[in-house]
């Protein structure tokens, strides 16, 4: 008796560019909220990979609490407390890119 196992991981790591990640910290902050780094990458994958490749680009997340089952998970229920915080920092955000020089290294070509 013989067995096999592949283990086939479809999404690309996410990279987050530090232009990027810059821009999402300064307006976290600007709105008040606090930044939490992780100590570690995310363990799961995340299609946002794919984007990440091709532009720079910064995965975030509003942090719903470890008590909270994971995003993907059946008992998920998305706090609600999360959605002025979220509208607050993409408000900040867009606001500092429509005011900021353009991110290096944004690829010119057409999509695929």
């Amino acid at each position: 008796l013989e067995s096999e196992i592949e283990a086939v991981e479809p999404f690309p790591p996410t990279h987050n560019h530090p232009w990027c990640t810059a821009q999402v910290r300064a307006a976290a902050t600007e709105s008040g909220l606090e930044v939490h780094e992780l100590d570690a990458p995310f363990r799961w994958s995340e299609d946002f990979g794919h984007l990440a490749h091709r532009f720079p680009a910064a995965l975030i997340g509003l942090g719903a609490g470890v008590e909270q089952p994971q995003l993907h998970h059946p008992d998920y229920d998305f706090p609600d407390l999360l959605i002025e915080p979220g509208v607050c920092l993409f408000q900040a955000l867009v606001a500092r890119l429509l005011d900021a020089e353009p991110a290096p290294e944004v690829p010119c070509s057409k999509p695929r």
